[in-house]
């Protein structure tokens, strides 16, 4: 062996490269021309060749969907002469399986149909005969609706119970992804909400482990939420009274032991809100002061908060009389114009009565009363005016005779 490594030859082939080369090549074209001169029979082997799925959409249209498959790639041993072989391309192979037969649910096993569109070539064998093929059903069902809270409202701030119009929502999907569904669930953050309003929150699958669930498709994905915020209001006490006290006799006071009460509901309620009225308390008659127990009239679902029970004192007095009588001379006379004369009978003495309870009439002096009348656009003649009392408190009530008054133009 070192001899021969130590010879001319083997140095002058191992330092040339290009003698290699022209030595190769013409090995090689003399292996085509004497397999071509022979044109021996062959077998070759095409490796992960698809088997095509005739029919996918026919069994789409029964409410099936395939949801494995294996075997749906394949290694193909084709025999030919030689030059056929040479000449074949992958793509002349066709493999391919009918769906055909598959009307339900289930494992299939279905055999391949094997051809090659080229001549001089057949295939002799295939890694795997069929297709094995899981078929489930597309189905729908209705799966339970969960709300999940995120933050919290004000801490004067209650929240309400939650209304949406579905309890539950249809899943459309494989019936074995159907199975893993535990509950639909949307997220409802309470942080940034102050009075009640309707949010509308995305919905997705989820697993009994919490996961979402890929692959189905739900009815709908927004759902509307109503969110009734509770909250309360401090606000004014108006007691309200039905019926007339006995004549002669007035209500002077009513007053309920607190002057303001809180409520509580909805806020949108509340907003409009700007009082309390209690439930009419009956007066019909009375002739004396008494007291009782309140109840307030209030909307649907609004509350009063208060635990201090509600009353009321009425007062009521009776009513006294005071008479006057006043010269007519002394009515002041408003409106008047320079070219009329205002005659009025110098003995004409004006009756006036006041009625009003006793603290308030006692008080009231004829000095203080002042009687007027509006003479403004009559003209010429007689009449009988209607007189104004100032005064007196108004409370009172009176009665006062009409002014008869003459009116004439002056002369020039």
């Amino acid at each position: 062996m070192k001899k021969i490594k130590n010879s001319k030859l083997f140095r002058s082939l191992a330092n040339n490269s290009f003698p290699k080369m022209v030595c190769l090549l013409l090995a090689i074209i003399t292996w085509f021309i004497v397999m071509d001169n022979k044109n021996p029979l062959l077998e070759t082997v095409y490796r992960d060749v698809p088997v095509e799925l005739l029919g996918i959409e026919q069994v789409e249209n029964r409410g099936l969907i395939i949801e494995q498959k294996s075997g749906d790639r394949v290694d193909v041993t084709v025999s030919g002469r030689w030059r056929d072989i040479t000449k074949l391309r992958e793509d002349s192979i066709h493999l391919s399986v009918s769906l055909d037969t598959i009307v339900g649910k289930g494992t299939n096993k279905l055999i391949i149909d094997r051809r090659v569109s080229a001549s001089g070539v057949s295939i002799i064998s295939l890694s795997s005969d069929s297709v094995e093929l899981s078929i489930d059903a597309i189905e729908t069902v209705n799966k339970p609706i969960r709300i999940q809270m995120e933050g919290s409202l004000a801490k004067d701030l209650e929240l309400g119970t939650l209304v949406y119009k579905e309890d539950d929502i249809g899943v459309t999907g494989p019936s074995l992804i159907l199975k893993e569904i535990a509950y639909l669930q949307g997220q409802l953050n309470l942080s940034e909400i102050s009075i009640s309003t309707t949010e509308h929150i995305n919905i997705l699958a989820y697993d009994i482990e919490g996961n979402v669930v890929e692959g189905v498709e739900l009815e709908t994905t927004s759902l509307a939420v109503g969110v009734p915020v509770i909250g309360t209001k401090t606000l004014p006490l108006e007691i309200i009274t039905e019926g007339d006290i006995r004549t002669n006799y007035r209500l002077t006071e009513k007053v309920a032991n607190l002057d303001q009460v809180t409520i509580k509901g909805n806020t949108n309620l509340l907003g409009s809100i700007t009082e309390v009225r209690t439930k009419p308390v009956s007066i019909k008659n009375a002739d004396k002061s008494f007291e009782t127990m309140l109840e307030v009239e209030l909307a649907k679902d609004i509350i009063l908060v208060n635990t201090e029970p509600l009353s009321g004192k009425f007062t009521i007095e009776a009513l006294d009389n005071k008479r006057f009588n006043i010269p007519g001379k002394d009515i002041n006379l408003l409106g008047t114009d320079e070219k009329y004369s205002y005659i009025i009978d110098p003995e004409l003495i004006i009756k006036l009565e006041i009625k009003d309870v006793r603290d308030a009439i006692k008080d009231i002096d004829e000095k203080d009363i002042k009687l007027e009348t509006d003479l403004k656009g009559l003209g010429e003649g007689d009449y009988s005016l209607q007189i104004s009392v100032k005064g007196i408190p108004e409370t009172s009530l009176f009665s006062v005779s009409e002014l008869p008054l003459l009116i004439e133009k002056k002369g020039d």
